[in-house]
């Protein structure tokens, strides 16, 4: 007669707690803090003085979230950032140059010089009369949409202007912390882009529209609307040049 043994009971498995896996972060409430306090401090900046826009003061405004959300961080992170944020730097810094090189032009390591290439007035004007069968797109515009009064469009058009300063940097910064090999592919895209712009700054310097009809009369008086719409909300832009030479062209 054969006999089968019992089957032995094994117990389940321990469930694993989060905290068991996951190291306890305690700095991360006073990260939080931080840029809380940062964000309230950056709101009353934008009501007193105004929207940070020159690239210096958005850089630094920038800089100071950053350690707020990077508080006890190791070393290696760190080290991280400040290579990504002095190649962002250097970007910035060639992109600054090479907007006000084009009425001097400048010299290559003391060998040569390169320029200056004379600035494209009406030749610009000649292609959008070309595009737009005949029609200068900004008077047009201007004689549509221009009223004395602050319109919704203003408001609309104006906003996105200002913040065009900051939220490219915000969209960098956020994206640098989901994904550092995301950043990276961005940022070669964006340095090539700027590159060429740099590139076409030095090489075929135009005069902006309201530049043409102020200062050549190409164009009847164009209006400069970029600011209007956000003064009208009660905000303004924020300017130092921090005694450094930066263009000021647009």
């Amino acid at each position: 007669m054969s006999t089968t043994e019992a089957p032995t009971f094994v117990p389940p498995p321990t469930r694993l707690s989060l905290r068991s896996v996951v190291p306890v972060d305690h700095l991360q409430p006073v990260r939080l803090g931080l840029m809380f306090s940062y964000l309230l401090a950056y709101l009353l900046w934008l009501r007193l003085k105004g929207l940070p826009i020159d690239r210096i003061s958005v850089a630094i405004s920038v800089a100071i979230f950053l350690v707020c959300a990077f508080v006890g961080r190791s070393w290696r992170t760190w080290g991280i950032l400040l290579v990504d944020c002095a190649f962002y730097i250097v970007m910035w810094l060639a992109y600054e140059k090479t907007r006000g090189a084009a009425d001097d032009g400048f010299q290559v390591f003391g060998l040569f010089q390169v320029g200056p290439y004379p600035l494209q007035v009406e030749s610009m004007r000649n292609i959008d009369r070309a595009m737009f069968f005949g029609h200068d797109p900004n008077t047009v515009l201007q004689d549509h949409f221009w009223e004395r009064s602050v319109r919704w469009y203003d408001v609309v058009a104006s906003a996105t202007y200002m913040t065009h300063f900051v939220f490219p940097i915000i969209a960098m910064a956020v994206l640098w912390v989901l994904s550092h090999r995301q950043w990276v592919r961005f940022m070669k895209r964006f340095a090539t882009l700027l590159g060429v712009g740099c590139l076409l700054f030095v090489l075929l310097p135009t005069a902006p529209p309201w530049m043409a009809a102020e200062k050549y009369g190409l164009f009847p008086e164009l209006q400069r609307n970029a600011g209007r719409g956000f003064r009208h909300l009660g905000f303004n832009g924020f300017v130092n040049d921090y005694n450094v030479a930066l263009s000021n062209g647009n």
